[in-house]
């Protein structure tokens, strides 16, 4: 293997690392970081990214990050962008270089920011030229260039068709992500037909893949107290709801050597917990949004307290929650879950099959608005993850169907306030004894429908 001369490093860290922390570091914290980290003389640092808060809320202060930073000579401080907004934010905040992203996977780019690889480049390009009219160069990365986590194996034609519409758009370099065996990409790497001169060529070598063998713990046992467990020295006391948030705490954690008493026994099968261990792991490494382990926790121990039979899931990404809904309803018990993306419902059935779910859990394809009335038969269970401007329209195409004590829960209703109010103040004002319950970095919305 023929080695290059020179290597430049660029240091994602400060961007990559701080948006999926659970809690908000402070603005000073993340200054002290990048500086730190340009004084040993890192010649690029991607500071941050100009994302809407709302999608990522721990760089919501990314123009006050990048006017509080110290500039080295020598050292290039970059952002990651996601559509021309951010790139007009960006250069108005003073980045000496321009970083955009695209999956060579259609699968995956279809999780991460819900749209095709035709719509991202579309999406890139705008991007790129609201840099090329500022004199920003633009370094493109593409995820997934050797291994996606849904298909596999990306074909050689998926990646040097991404990279050629890159180069068409202008970028200065390009990014190839992968995560196999570093031979492996250099092998793959030369197989791309590169057009000598027209740019950089840079290999970013993430994680390993993802191991058959990892988790060998049980990462989703109950580690919040059960109610019939009472209090004693030593267990950590429950989260007080933010001063803008409503109603009930999440109930408090239990020292380790305590996790197993009075909890109910998990019917989740051997099967379910691997799948869930696994998704859980590349949904870290990968950055997909999915109800995660804390969230999960409490739906399964809502679960086994109400123990529904016939269940809907609206908005089901690529299974996670659905093998975790599924895997703990009671014997019969059935899950429906509506789909939009035809990718993600593919992936989503799949995975739930693999689970051991087959016959359990049915992924519709379609609007949820328009398939949802279409279902038949009585509904005592709903999780609503999906377009939360409609959070109120899901809730009322399924309302007719429901049983009396049917439960209800709704994702998301901390961090996408504004959006669900209709939903919120329906279920608050209505036909429910509801509360919600606040998990810090997000709230979820627990009702019960009283007929």
């Amino acid at each position: 293997m023929k080695l290059p001369k020179r290597v430049t490093i660029c240091e994602v860290g400060t961007r990559d690392g701080f948006q999926i922390e659970p809690d908000f570091i402070p603005t000073e914290a993340k200054i002290e970081v990048v500086n730190k980290l340009a004084a040993t003389g890192m010649p690029r640092i991607e500071v941050t990214s100009f994302v809407s808060p709302k999608a990522v809320p721990q760089l919501k202060d990314a123009e006050t990050v990048m006017a509080g930073i110290t500039r080295r000579p020598g050292t290039r401080y970059s952002a990651l962008v996601p559509n021309d907004k951010g790139a007009v934010r960006a250069v108005d905040a003073g980045v000496d270089d321009i970083h955009t992203v695209v999956s060579a996977s259609e699968s995956h780019n279809l999780a991460n920011v819900n749209m095709s690889v035709a719509e991202s480049l579309v999406k890139l390009t705008a991007t790129a030229e609201v840099a090329h009219r500022a004199g920003k160069p633009v370094y493109s990365g593409i995820s997934c260039s050797f291994g996606c986590p849904f298909e596999g194996d990306v074909p050689v034609a998926q990646r040097e068709s991404a990279v050629a519409r890159l180069v068409d758009m202008g970028a200065t370099g390009i990014g190839l992500d992968g995560r196999h065996p570093f031979r492996r990409l250099h092998r793959r790497a030369g197989r791309l037909s590169f057009r000598a001169g027209r740019f950089r060529q840079r290999l970013h070598r993430g994680p390993r893949a993802l191991s058959l063998r990892h988790g060998r713990g049980d990462g989703h046992r109950p580690g919040r107290a059960h109610r019939r467990v009472e209090a004693r020295a030593g267990d950590r006391g429950a989260r007080a709801p933010r001063a803008d948030r409503q109603g009930g705490r999440v109930e408090p954690a239990l020292s380790p050597s305590r996790w197993r008493e009075g909890a109910p026994r998990r019917p989740v099968t051997k099967r379910a917990q691997k799948m869930l261990r696994l998704m859980d792991r590349a949904v870290t490494e990968w950055h997909i949004p999915v109800i995660g382990k804390e969230k999960g926790r409490v739906i399964k121990r809502l679960l086994a307290r109400h123990k529904p039979t016939r269940g809907i899931e609206v908005g089901s990404l690529f299974g996670y929650s659905a093998i975790l809904i599924a895997a703990s309803m009671p014997p019969g018990g059935h899950l429906t879950c509506v789909e939009q993306n035809p990718y993600l419902a593919r992936f989503a059935q799949s995975n739930a099959d693999h689970a051991g779910l087959k016959g359990r859990v049915k992924v519709v394809v379609g609007d949820a608005l328009r398939v949802l009335p279409f279902l038949r038969g009585p509904v005592d269970f709903v999780l609503i993850d999906a377009k939360k401007e409609d959070y109120l329209d899901y809730l009322k195409a399924l309302e007719p169907r429901f049983v009396k004590g049917a439960l209800v829960i709704a994702d998301n209703t901390g961090v996408y306030r504004r959006e669900v109010k209709p939903y919120l103040e329906h279920v608050r004002n209505g036909s429910y004894a509801t509360r919600e319950l606040d998990f810090g970095f997000d709230c979820m919305e627990v009702s019960t429908y009283r007929g």
